[in-house]
């Protein structure tokens, strides 16, 4: 697919699975900056070259997909399952909804969260929400 001489041999593999199982699950339609989010979620040493891996990825997504339209998506299949079977079988990211369970939570009690600041620590601006919270807690227990 590209003479990867400049990088290694198991670089060249983790991009042509990528490449491969992209190109399969998008029906000759991979995008480079899928292939590339996905090499560098799972090899963060790679981040300080991403530029000249970029190009690496874009050869292999080229490849690929010229692959998977000439000759059908049967074979980008084929020759995913040849090197690496486990590609095929791909697991999707399972998205969180709300918030984590609190460790120390017990069933049945009141349990208050402070929204998170976006800016990071909490400001005087906040006083008021922190206080009304507080206050409502104070009244809860009084009873």
């Amino acid at each position: 697919m590209v003479d990867g001489s400049d990088w290694s041999i198991d670089i060249v593999a983790i991009v042509r699975k990528y490449s491969l199982q992209n190109a399969v699950e998008y029906n000759g339609s991979g995008q480079p900056g899928s292939v590339l989010g996905r090499i560098l979620g799972e090899r963060t040493d790679l981040r300080k070259n991403a530029k000249e891996l970029k190009k690496l990825v874009e050869t292999e997504v080229d490849a690929a997909n010229k692959l998977a339209s000439e000759e059908g998506i049967d074979a980008a299949r084929k020759v995913l399952e040849e090197s690496n079977p486990e590609a095929l079988n791909r697991q999707k990211q399972i998205r969180r909804t709300g918030l984590k369970e609190l460790p120390n939570a017990k069933k049945g009690e009141v349990v208050l969260r402070f929204a998170p600041n976006p800016n990071g620590p909490l400001t005087l601006a906040m006083l008021e929400e922190l206080l009304s919270i507080l206050s409502m807690l104070i009244y809860m227990t009084e009873k």
